[in-house]
This record gives structure tokens, C-alpha cells and sequence, in this order.
């Protein structure tokens, strides 16, 4: 027998003035610190670097267009780079 039980969304987060400027910094920002990460590797990373450094910026620009124009209902999440990147598709979780 399976139970399912479904959360409560949280509410909307209030509006204040630069929160999608902020939101932007945040998904711009993890990024890259990935990328730089990578790139300041002790040893040469080679094209897995290069793979992961082009992931973080594909995935930053996604990330921005959510942060300034699907800003809906949520925050900043700085853990979000964080986790898997499939679990990032509602737009409620992003801001």
C-alpha cells in the first residue's frame, strides 16, 4: 500500500524593491563560482572542466531569465545551484 501526502506550497515571498536584481546576482553568481572553481583546479580539469564550465554557463543564463522575468512567489535560493539541476523546473522553487 502506498501513502502519498502532498505538502502545503509556502506562500508568496513580499515584494521589495530589488529583489529580482538580488535574485539575479544569486543565479548568476553560483555559477560562477562553479566555473571558477573549475577553472582554478590544482590539476588540469581538461574537457570535463571544459564541459562543466560550459553546463554552469548554460545553465546561469536559464537561471537569470527565471531570477528577472518568472520571479514569482519565492526568494533567493542560494542552495539551489546546489542541488539537482532536473529538480529546478517549477518556477515557484526559483527565484
Amino acid at each position: 500500500m502506498w501513502l502519498l501526502v502532498s505538502r502545503v506550497p509556502p506562500p508568496d515571498a513580499r515584494y521589495w524593491p530589488g529583489r529580482r536584481w538580488f535574485a539575479a546576482l544569486d543565479a548568476v553568481g553560483w555559477p560562477m563560482a562553479w566555473a571558477l572553481a573549475v577553472a582554478y583546479a590544482p590539476m588540469p580539469a581538461g574537457l570535463t572542466g571544459t564541459t562543466v564550465v560550459a553546463f554552469v554557463a548554460l545553465s546561469s543564463l536559464g537561471r537569470c531569465r527565471r531570477a528577472l522575468w518568472v520571479n514569482v512567489g519565492a526568494g533567493p535560493n542560494v542552495l539551489s545551484f546546489g542541488r539537482f539541476q532536473n529538480a529546478e523546473g517549477s518556477a515557484a522553487a526559483l527565484a
